[in-house]
């Protein structure tokens, strides 16, 4: 409700006010008269009427006025009239009713204006604009007979029934506005608060009097020295309302006497009945059949065991079965009957019966005559409901008709208790041996009945059924010295064939039933019985289960009301019993007493429901309030939605509560929410769920573009489509109840509240309250969309002010330093800053292009757009038709790129980017057109201000000038770097030609070593052979001889045996075995030294790099083997299949020779420094990349840091002591893969995880 549409500014907060001091009467005062006098006084004041009354209906129709409020007394009082039905029709009453229409006639212009808030066809809420049409002829004329110029009325419900109705007149012509008719209905809606707050005190009240009632007719009949029957009659007539009543008591059913009063009226038969009378009373003609009208069969028909527990007659005239009796009643005024039997068990035992009296007319009258002409048709009116209300009499209420039963069994039980007192002093004259027998059984009554109130008693002082329970079956037991007492209640869904004790009282000895649950289609069978009221009573039992041990028992049905709840067990286990009549009475009495415990417990429980019900509706209407006022405070928007959404959230206790804004194709996201621990969230930090519903894109909104709140108890069982159930999975959702939030008359989001644990049946109240509070936030976001435009002023002012900060900081900036790139870079994050884009760039065009080149040089971009920086662009529609323009000065401002008429060609590279909407500005260098000045909007599209363009284009002048003063210091620095890298590089030359000497040197030599070993090598492998076949032929005749002269000379002997000619025999194979392994190794040896060298392969030739590979560890073989600081390193080769790779094998050679040895230097040194526990080894892996061929060889050594590792392959650089190393094999091995190879050299090292040099080598020569 938007309250700043009241027409006077200074009454803005009283709606607010008017709202809180009704709600705090509601709070201070449990009266409604004192609230609805209260509330008349509040909206007269509010509305400026004349007249505000409160008038409340009828069950016939007809109503009275019971709240007036009048200013001045312009206009009469209705204060305490009555009106005829008809005065409201039935037809108006139903559209309140179905509509909740609120009504405004207009006397003057004859106009009856309607608005509802219900749709009388679905029953849905809606809200509706004031229609209006003629008025009845005839309420116009009503109204200007009593004076009224104009009237509202409003309904007044109280669980959806129509109470009442507030209107307001006044005595001239007056137009009520929409927000007046809001602001009211807000009254009205807490005025039925009130009210069913004030029924629930009244209900509680009345129970309160009920009670008063029978404690106060209670110690009339308590004694058992005689009963004061007439004392009760002439208590109970009073507090039914009646005229009169009378007691009728057959006294066949005992053999006692009774007292006999003065008020007793003769009877045929003074032994048969027994008669008390309280005021006037029915006189039988003397034609008559019976003298009294209980003899009548319509009393006996009506009334049979198990029937009605009252018969309430309103008008005895209408009833056909009494007109036999109706000439007794033609000389009284009585008119209303209210008949109650006393049962005892079957045992009918008289009648209690309480008469009305007939309406009198006469005394219906409203106040004070009043002289004024304009009460002339209220007082009509009156005089026409008076006339209806002859021959009347008031109806019997349930309240009333309850409060008669329980009289009744008040006096039923101690009709019994005294009969039973009779019949026993009636055996004690007679039996002087039975006086102490006697005298027990008294005591057991006078006992029992002092159970009997003191469990009462305790019924009344708590509504604890299992301390009821418990204290009540202990008592009973005891009282009957019984072995086992239990309380058994029925299964309600079971049909009574199943059901559990719930409490018992058991002797140590024999075994408990609590929890014991039965479950036997006899016991259904026999509840037939319970259900009338039959007692069991058995001495010896066989038919149950001999787990129980139960010898004998009394079994006495529990009512809840009317219904069979339960039964009441007394069990002797030890031995059979004869059960006596009084201990069965006792126990029927008990269980009289329990059932209406239950009842009691249960009437508790749905006061409290109904308690629990009302303060919810209020919590939630005060949490509305709440929420209305903090909106009004903050008008920040997402402070407002979290406030709205927790209130909510807590007001209906759901799982969670989200607002939902739509988009221009109504699909949308959720903006805000407040979601119970546990669930899963949908909004929050980088977290942006949106929903595509196809049914609200499709239908524009949907239902909710009619204002209309939609609610579904479970999703499963709503119909719901797939896609739509799949949806609500995600929220994991189970219920939902959505309303719309309409900003004026646009459709702007959702509120949606959800139950996700189980599915919810959401109550009126309820889908109410959410659509109360979409509204109040559709007022809320129109408010800060006024804040919004207020602040954008400001904003505008503001950012021209920045403007010219940023522009007098780009030339500080200029004159401060001539780095090109500091300052494009600065400017273009104050540019962006200041114009709040999401990219600014400077690009610069490829001179040599015709402008269909270039690159962008400098940016400054969000973090969620893509970065444009050194991103190459073609464009040749750029050079072919825009370059000219950007040459004259040409600016292009671009609101959205797909709607501005771009060739094909521009707009695809703009898109590239993520450019919708773009600013583009000419960098002028001089004369010449350098590059552009870039301002992106790439999240939507936007519109260019005549404002920012001239900002930017200011920016691009001062740049062209940066460019100017950048480009004569380039020309200078460009110089002086010349000069320096032409020193560098001839340091560079020097050294590598230095290097290349060494190497080439110290190959020569290597291949001179070679080639002299060689030579005399191949001598000896060669002759080895011819040696190995000369000496088996010596061997061989040497054995020979030794076969066919086995006695050489003497001198022969000794030199055998000093030679050891067997042990030459022996050794000497092997030992020919053992030079040719030498020689073999030796040629290895020198093959590799010829491999490794390779002058002889000078050029690029196909080669096997794994050759190299190998004659590399082969000469290093020495450094591989353990020392005694350095354990053994262990060379791990993992090679794969290489093609032929075209190279300088020698060059190469020489890298893998400055790898390996750097490898196994870091390897020593992390031995010496203990840095590694692992085995120290070298790992070697080859294999196909692409085009090239990978060597790469990695160490387990300590690793090295990054500073280190960026400059390992500079010239001069090591980390190794004085005269370990030159630090030049890694640069020159860098020259050798890179420049010589075109291949890649690259390191990967981290402390403590080793290193590994990656070897690139092109298979095909470039």
């Amino acid at each position: 409700m938007n309250l700043s549409n009241l027409q006077d500014p200074q009454l803005s907060l009283e709606p607010e006010n008017l709202l809180r001091r009704i709600a705090n009467i509601i709070r201070r005062s449990l009266e409604i008269e004192e609230i609805l006098s209260a509330t008349a006084a509040e909206v007269r004041r509010f509305l400026a009427t004349d007249r505000v009354k409160i008038y409340k209906f009828h069950p016939d129709g007809s109503g009275q006025v019971i709240a007036e409020s009048i200013r001045d007394r312009i206009l009469p009082s209705l204060l305490g009239l009555n009106f005829p039905a008809d005065d409201i029709p039935l037809s108006s009453r139903q559209l309140f009713i179905e509509a909740r229409v609120r009504s405004i006639v207009d006397v003057n212009s004859r106009q009856l204006g309607q608005s509802l808030l219900r749709d009388p066809e679905t029953g849905k809420l809606v809200r509706d604009d004031i229609r209006y049409r003629s008025v009845d002829a005839c309420h116009v004329e009503y109204l200007t007979a009593m004076g009224v110029k104009s009237s509202l009325a409003l309904p007044i419900f109280h669980r959806d029934q129509l109470w009442g109705l507030l209107v307001s007149h006044h005595a001239q012509p007056r137009s009520f506005l929409e927000p007046e008719l809001q602001v009211v209905q807000m009254v009205v809606d807490q005025l039925s608060v009130a009210i069913a707050q004030s029924i629930l005190l009244a209900s509680a009240r009345e129970q309160a009097q009920r009670e008063i009632t029978i404690n106060r007719v209670a110690p009339r009949i308590d004694s058992l020295s005689g009963l004061d029957l007439q004392g009760a009659l002439e208590e109970i007539v009073p507090s039914l309302a009646g005229s009169g009543g009378r007691l009728y008591i057959n006294s066949l059913a005992n053999t006692g006497e009774f007292p006999i009063t003065n008020s007793q009226l003769p009877i045929t038969n003074p032994q048969d009945v027994e008669i008390y009378t309280c005021g006037p009373q029915p006189v039988m003609p003397e034609q008559a059949k019976f003298n009294l009208i209980e003899q009548y069969s319509v009393w006996q028909e009506h009334f049979k065991p198990g029937g009605e527990q009252a018969w309430a007659i309103s008008d005895l005239y209408r009833v056909p079965s009494l007109r036999t009796l109706q000439p007794a009643f033609r000389a009284t005024q009585i008119r209303g009957i209210l008949i109650v039997p006393l049962w005892h068990s079957q045992q009918l035992l008289g009648y209690l019966s309480v008469f009305r009296d007939e309406i009198e007319t006469e005394t219906l009258w409203a106040g004070q005559f009043d002289p004024d002409g304009r009460q002339v048709q209220p007082r009509l009116s009156f005089e026409v409901w008076r006339e209806s209300q002859k021959g009347q009499a008031r109806e019997w209420t349930e309240a009333e008709i309850e409060l008669a039963v329980s009289l009744a069994r008040c006096l039923t039980n101690a009709i019994q208790q005294y009969i039973k007192h009779q019949q026993l002093k009636a055996l004690n004259a007679n039996l002087e041996e039975k006086v102490q027998a006697s005298a027990a059984k008294l005591q057991l009554a006078v006992e029992q009945q002092q159970i009997f109130y003191g469990v009462v008693a305790k019924i009344r002082e708590s509504l604890d059924l299992d301390t009821i329970f418990t204290t009540t079956a202990r008592e009973i037991r005891c009282c009957l010295n019984a072995d086992r007492v239990g309380i058994f209640r029925f299964d309600p869904s079971s049909n009574f064939t199943r059901g559990e004790f719930i409490a018992e009282s058991v002797l140590p000895t024999w075994p408990g039933i609590l929890g014991e649950r039965i479950r036997d289609r006899f016991l259904g069978e026999q509840a037939i019985g319970y259900q009338k009221g039959q007692i069991q009573v058995n001495k010896g039992v066989s038919e149950y289960p001999a787990k129980y041990q139960i010898a004998a028992q009394i079994i006495v049905p529990l009512f809840k009301g009317y219904e069979l709840w339960g039964l009441l067990c007394i069990h002797q286990c030890s031995s059979t019993r004869e059960w006596q009549a009084n201990e069965v009475q006792f126990a029927a009495k008990m269980a009289l007493a329990l059932g209406v415990a239950v009842g009691q417990a249960e009437l508790l429980e749905v006061s409290q429901q109904q308690a629990i019900a009302l303060q919810q509706a209020a919590e939630q209407q005060w949490a509305l309030l709440e929420v209305v006022a903090k909106i009004r405070e903050s008008l920040d928007l997402e402070k407002v939605f979290e406030i709205s959404t927790q209130e909510v959230c807590k007001s209906l206790q759901a799982d969670r509560v989200a607002v939902y804004r739509f988009n221009s194709n109504w699909g949308g996201e959720f903006v805000a929410e407040y979601v119970a621990p546990g669930w899963v969230k949908l909004v929050g930090e980088n977290i942006k769920t949106i929903v595509e519903d196809t049914y609200l894109q499709e239908t524009a909104g949907g239902r909710y573009r009619h204002n209309e709140t939609h609610w579904v108890d479970d999703i499963y069982q709503a119909n719901l489509s797939e896609c739509h159930i799949a949806i609500l999975e995600q929220f994991q959702a189970k219920a939902y109840a959505i309303a719309p939030i309409k900003v004026g008359q646009q459709l702007w989001g959702l509120l949606a509240a959800y139950q996700n644990s189980v599915p919810r049946h959401w109550e009126p109240e309820q889908i109410k309250f959410i659509t109360q509070m979409g509204s109040q936030l559709g007022v809320a976001i129109k408010q800060s969309e006024l804040l919004a435009q207020t602040r954008q002023q400001t904003t505008d002012l503001r950012r021209a002010t920045e403007r010219q900060r940023v522009l007098f900081e780009v030339v500080a900036k200029i004159r401060e330093t001539l780095d090109l790139n500091a300052i494009f870079k600065a400017t273009a994050k104050e540019v962006r800053r200041s114009l709040n884009a999401d990219r600014v760039a400077m690009f610069q065009f490829d001179p040599n292009s015709g402008y269909d080149t270039g690159v962008f040089v400098s940016e400054d971009v969000l973090p969620e757009f893509s970065s444009a920086l050194e991103a190459p662009v073609y464009d040749h529609c750029f050079g072919e038709q825009y370059a000219i323009h950007y040459h004259q000065g040409r600016v292009q401002a671009v609101s959205d790129i797909y709607t501005a008429g771009l060739q094909d060609c521009h707009r695809d590279v703009l898109a590239q980017f993520q450019i919708r909407a773009n600013l583009v500005v000419p960098l002028m260098k001089g004369g010449d057109l350098w590059g552009l000045l870039c301002i992106h909007q790439c999240a939507f599209p936007r519109n260019w201000e005549t404002e920012e363009i001239q900002f930017v284009k200011q920016i691009a002048l001062q740049l062209g000038v940066a460019l100017q003063q950048a480009e004569l210091l380039a020309l200078s620095q460009q110089q002086a770097e010349q000069i320096s890298q032409t020193l560098r590089d001839l340091q560079d030359t020097q050294t590598q030609l230095i290097q290349t000497e060494k190497m080439s040197s110290l190959g020569q030599l290597v291949a001179g070593i070679a080639h002299e070993i060689n030579n005399p090598v191949n001598f000896i492998y060669g002759n080895i052979a011819y040696v190995r076949e000369y000496a088996e032929s010596l061997l061989n005749l040497l054995e020979l001889y030794q076969q066919h002269y086995p006695n050489p000379a003497l001198e022969i002997q000794d030199l055998a045996d000093a030679i050891d000619v067997k042990f030459i025999a022996e050794d000497l194979p092997k030992l020919l075995s053992s030079m040719k392994m030498g020689t073999e190794r030796i040629r290895q040896l020198v093959l590799s030294l010829r491999n490794f060298s390779r002058l002889d392969e000078a050029d690029m030739k196909p080669v096997n790099i794994h050759e190299g590979l190998e004659s590399t560890l082969l000469i290093l073989q020495p450094r591989l083997k353990a020392k005694p600081d350095s354990p053994n390193i262990e060379i791990v080769k993992e090679y794969g299949e290489l093609p032929q790779v075209e190279c300088y094998a020698g060059q190469l050679n020489q890298v893998f020779m400055n790898v390996l040895n750097n490898a196994i230097d870091a390897l020593e040194q992390s031995a010496v420094n203990q840095e590694i526990t692992d085995t120290p080894t070298i790992r070697i892996q080859t294999f196909v990349f692409e085009e090239s061929a990978v060597i790469c060889i990695s160490d387990n050594g300590s690793g090295m840091p990054e500073a280190v590792k960026a400059r390992i392959f500079d010239p001069f650089f090591t980390t190794k002591p004085v005269g370990k190393g030159t630090g030049l094999g890694l640069s020159i091995s860098y020259q050798i893969v890179v420049n010589k190879h075109c291949g890649v050299f690259k390191c990967t090292s981290e402390p403590g995880k080793g290193t590994q040099f990656w070897i690139e080598i092109p298979i095909k020569a470039n």
